[in-house]
């Protein structure tokens, strides 16, 4: 997904859904990390885990989107 961003701000790529919804994901769901206090690393072992699905999933529900939503199939591949 990080080449299809890099792709569509050199205008290399039109963005599609999944590109928006990517980006937007990531943002609010850093921006959700950086509230808990966690600008940068993260808590080690299952707090990390914990931590990164609870936000995770309440950024996936801000959007109602579900995790399928957020990868373009070129970049399955």
């Amino acid at each position: 997904m990080i080449s299809r961003l890099k792709k569509i701000a050199n205008k290399e790529l039109l963005p599609e859904k999944y590109d928006l919804n990517y980006y937007t994901h990531e943002c609010r769901e850093y921006q959700r990390y950086c509230n808990l206090g966690w600008e940068t690393g993260e808590p080690k072992g299952l707090d990390g885990y914990e931590l990164w699905n609870n936000v995770h999933t309440a950024t996936l529900e801000d959007f109602k989107i579900k995790d399928t939503d957020l990868f373009h199939p070129d970049a399955k591949k």
